[in-house]
């Protein structure tokens, strides 16, 4: 505030030391401390002892010029915090959080700061022109503000000791809200407002177009393996950057940085839309929304971040309309144009043994290669007996040779007192993925796949030589005559225990587990 006027030109109706400390009174409600209001034991309050002070008179400037204690610890805060540029520790002092929510309360804090100070300005101007002015005065325009202020230093401090970052000041901006106060309800408003802003921001360029704008580490969604370059800004003249091989290389963050107000839900379609755009593009020939979906999802978008009121359900609409965009065009994509259906059968035939007398006759053929450690030509030598296999049992219209291809792993060990691994116990198979389904059958994907593939595999040559078992025990009773030696019915009834056993668990694996969610995923898929 600028006095420019001269005080002994004034003519007033009150004294020089009501003036004065009227004058006094406007500076330290302005956060800056006098002679007369002095800052102490984390207020701002009268010095004791004025010959011109009535007491009751104190008490009320005590309540008036804490305001001033307020202003200055918020205007400290907005100074210390509203920088984006990243700042050390100095001495003992931690160093200051930076992050874009956290400039957006400053900026919200700084137009509330503004308005009270058109308050004080209207005050100062009555006290300059010699009016009569009393406390009353003050107290009738500064009002409103004691509640407010009071909020606004709960939620700073609140910033300060927890250390909030991200999105969760949302959360703290929430529970500071809950007012019925005009004043406090509408200023507390701007700040969910600019903190809105910020999500807001975030999510459109995320679903839209494929872009992680996350400097802070403040977003819900983060990309696997930390790669800078995907949450860094995008310089480049196109709308993004090269596409990543999954869908998967994103997640949704273990400490989910998300008020309570928005679901977990919610941040599940954010990561979906956005992961979908980011893998097949937003700026190519096929892009994921159409050129009316993307002006459509951006004026809806900036109307909610521009609202006075932050409406959550229009929020958590527009991200299910988004999301349900892209899942019907990633849909087009895989079903009708990948085959996903036909694709997710033909992993059932062969990973999972759907095609069982196929791989019973290639293990019965190859069994004396599998059995074997793994030398330089036993892949090649495997997948010859799978060609001719397929090639007998397959039909027409299938194709298991030209699309799978059997693997042998490593069956030694780095360490020389643990015995050799058989090949069938390394045995794998290698699937030719189509196009546009590598999002689906990624590498780690598959390796599940092989495991389910090894163990099933192993499950089904256990009860081939169960059953060559009971061939031989039967051939040998027979021979010797011994169908009723008791150690021969014992043999004989362990056999049957476990096939029975083994038969058991093959029918649970394929008929309860294996057909029935194949039957679940492929409806999910048509629907």
């Amino acid at each position: 505030f600028e006095f420019g006027v001269d005080y002994a030109d004034s003519v007033t109706s009150i004294s020089a030391q009501t003036k004065k400390m009227l004058h006094e009174l406007i500076f330290a409600l302005n956060g800056y401390p006098g002679s007369i209001f002095v800052e102490k034991e984390g207020t701002f309050s009268v010095t004791k002892g004025l010959p011109f002070m009535h007491p009751s008179e104190t008490l009320i400037l005590d309540r008036l010029c804490a305001l001033g204690y307020h202003v200055k610890y918020l205007r400290t805060f907005v100074s210390t915090h509203r920088s984006l540029i990243a700042s050390g520790a100095q001495g003992d002092q931690r160093p200051v959080r930076r992050g874009l929510y956290l400039h957006a309360v400053c900026s919200g804090l700084q137009k509330v700061l503004y308005e009270y100070a058109d308050e004080l300005l209207v005050l100062e101007k009555e006290v300059l022109e010699a009016h009569e002015i009393s406390l009353m005065r003050f107290q009738e325009r500064l009002e409103k503000y004691h509640l407010l202020f009071l909020k606004l230093y709960d939620l700073v401090a609140e910033i300060e000791s927890s250390q909030v970052h991200g999105c969760n000041i949302l959360q703290s901006l929430h529970r500071s809200c809950t007012t019925a106060l005009p004043v406090g309800k509408a200023s507390m408003s701007l700040l969910l407002q600019a903190g809105y802003g910020v999500l807001c921001q975030q999510i459109s360029s995320w679903v839209l177009y494929g872009i992680l704008r996350d400097p802070y580490q403040e977003f819900f969604v983060e990309a696997l393996g930390g790669d800078p370059s995907l949450t860094e800004p995008n310089t480049s003249s196109s709308c993004l950057e090269a596409p990543l091989a999954s869908m998967q290389d994103f997640r949704l963050k273990s400490n989910l940085l998300l008020p309570e107000q928005l679901s977990q839900s919610f941040a599940s379609k954010v990561l979906f839309a956005g992961s979908a755009v980011r893998v097949f593009g937003q700026s190519g020939e096929r892009p994921v929304y159409t050129a009316e979906q993307e002006a459509e999802f951006l004026k809806r978008l900036q109307k909610i971040s521009e609202s006075e009121e932050i409406d959550l359900f229009q929020l958590e609409t527009f991200v299910e309309d988004v999301r349900s965009a892209a899942a019907a065009h990633l849909w087009k994509l895989f079903v009708e144009e990948g085959r996903l259906p036909s694709q997710l059968r033909l992993l059932r035939d062969a990973f999972l043994l759907g095609r069982g007398e196929l791989f019973l006759h290639f293990s019965q053929v190859a069994e004396h290669i599998l059995c074997q450690v793994r030398e330089p030509t036993t892949e090649q030598n495997t997948n010859v007996i799978f060609r001719q296999a397929c090639s007998l049992l397959q039909s027409d219209d299938e194709n298991l040779a030209e699309q799978f291809r059997i693997t042998i792993g490593p069956t030694g060990s780095h360490d020389s007192s643990e015995p050799h691994l058989a090949c069938w116990e390394t045995i794998g198979l290698n699937y030719k993925v189509e196009p546009l389904l590598h999002v689906f059958f990624t590498p780690p994907i598959m390796s599940k796949y092989n495991r389910l593939f090894r163990l099933l595999f192993g499950l089904q040559r256990a009860q081939t030589f169960l059953q060559e078992c009971w061939v031989l025990q039967c051939k040998v009773a027979r021979a010797r005559h011994l169908h009723k030696s008791d150690l021969m019915q014992g043999m004989m009834l362990l056999r049957a225990e476990m096939t029975h056993l083994l038969n058991s668990i093959q029918y649970y694996l394929q008929v309860d587990v294996i057909e029935i969610q194949l039957g679940r995923l492929l409806t999910q898929v048509m629907e």
